[in-house]
């Protein structure tokens, strides 16, 4: 199989990170993919990778436009959710195959005008929520679906991911609305904890292939940084099965709790622990998968692009739409609200300052635990309560209900 060629966007964090990788698995002794060229603009500031990708023979362009000429098959773009769209639409153009990091993009909107460009294309788009990929995943769909655990009726998700100052002074626009006069709602939800989220939408999909479809929500979002939106959330959807999927999540937090899921059957309960690794305890067995889920990724993403048969899950724009209907509807029902100080405790961390909102790491796992959100479990003072919105038709995320509190 000819190794699928790459153009990276990027060399410096996270795409930094995603060029190491495709080197890597270009120095494989049988290739699936090949390191072909590179584009970044600060020049300057990554001289030294520059230096070292040409001496491999990598091309690196200072201009996007100069990568989608060059003879590259797909591109990789790790960029800033502001950037997802234009250039996902502007290498469809150019007929290249495109792998985008997660999330999509900042609303619904963006992602139905990626599926256009996509299909007037007719080139393969894909998005980097890399667990999706995993060959265990789809077996564990194909056991939910088989009624293993009978008929789902509940999911939660909880996860405690501390970040301090450094995390929303890394780049102009975490923590933010909108960056670039572009939405990005960034948050834990839309973020670093995006895959989680995604992932229970898929495991609770009607079809093997398909992901739940979000009927109506109901959300808190609060901040104890000074951001924009927010840091701490609680969000109830209501799916098309009938499940329903409690998320609880928060980066204003001192301990780290890994992101963990509980699928409720009405003849038994399945739960699994995630972070770089993913563990699950059944009632039958129990499952680790170890190693970089990343690489599934890339291996699935050439299959595709080859033809070759694979029984993989792939993250679509489809399936990843729900998702985004989660987190443009959670904003447009309920405002982002400040916790008062005297919840909060801030301590410094390694150079940085982390505002912690006080004992939260128990009360979302207590949450968890009893299928409440914030409110309704009487354990917070500071929380208010949620706001609903139907979503069986959600279309458009309507800019002028977000607001601050």
């Amino acid at each position: 199989m000819t190794p699928v060629t790459f153009g990276c966007v990027g060399l410096g964090g996270y795409a930094g990170s995603i060029c190491e990788l495709l080197e890597s698995m270009t120095d494989a002794p049988q290739p699936m993919v090949r390191l072909s060229a590179a584009c970044e603009p600060d020049q300057a500031t990554h001289a030294q990778k520059i230096a070292e990708l040409q001496r491999r023979g990598v091309p690196v362009f200072a201009n996007y436009e100069d990568l989608l000429a060059s003879d590259v098959e797909s591109v990789w773009l790790p960029l800033p959710i502001d950037l997802h769209r234009p250039f996902s639409e502007r290498a469809l153009a150019a007929g290249k195959a495109v792998m985008c990091e997660k999330p999509v993009a900042g609303t619904v909107d963006d992602l139905d005008a990626m599926i256009a460009a996509r299909d007037r294309a007719a080139r393969p788009l894909t998005i980097g929520f890399q667990h999706m990929y995993l060959p265990e995943m789809i077996g564990l769909k194909r056991r939910l679906l088989d009624g293993r655990i009978g008929h789902i009726k509940s999911a939660a998700l909880c996860a405690c991911w501390p970040r301090d100052s450094r995390y929303y002074q890394r780049n102009a626009w975490a923590g933010r609305l909108k960056h670039r006069g572009v939405w990005v709602l960034d948050s834990p939800a839309n973020n670093a904890l995006a895959h989680y989220i995604n992932m229970v939408l898929f495991l609770l999909g009607r079809e093997p292939y398909e992901a739940a479809q979000c009927r109506s929500i109901e959300a808190e979002l609060y901040r104890a940084n000074a951001i924009e939106n927010y840091d701490t959330c609680s969000i109830r959807i209501r799916t098309d099965n009938g499940a329903t999927f409690l998320i609880l999540l928060t980066h204003a937090c001192s301990e780290l709790v890994n992101p963990q899921v509980r699928l409720e059957g009405g003849a038994g309960s399945i739960t699994f622990t995630a972070s770089d690794r993913l563990q699950l305890e059944g009632r039958e067995r129990e499952l680790v998968i170890e190693g970089d889920s990343r690489a599934f990724m890339v291996r699935r993403f050439v299959h595709l692009l080859r033809g070759v048969a694979d029984e993989a899950a792939v993250a679509t724009l489809e399936t990843s739409r729900p998702h985004l209907v989660t987190i443009n509807a959670a904003s447009q029902a309920s405002p982002a609200r400040t916790i008062a100080e005297p919840f909060i405790e801030e301590m410094n961390r390694d150079g940085g300052t982390l505002r912690a909102i006080k004992n939260i790491d128990n009360l979302l796992q207590t949450c968890a635990a009893k299928g409440k959100m914030l409110h309704e479990s009487g354990l917070a003072p500071w929380t208010s309560p949620a706001a609903a919105l139907d979503t069986s038709h959600y279309r458009n995320f309507h800019l002028a209900s977000v607001t601050r509190a």
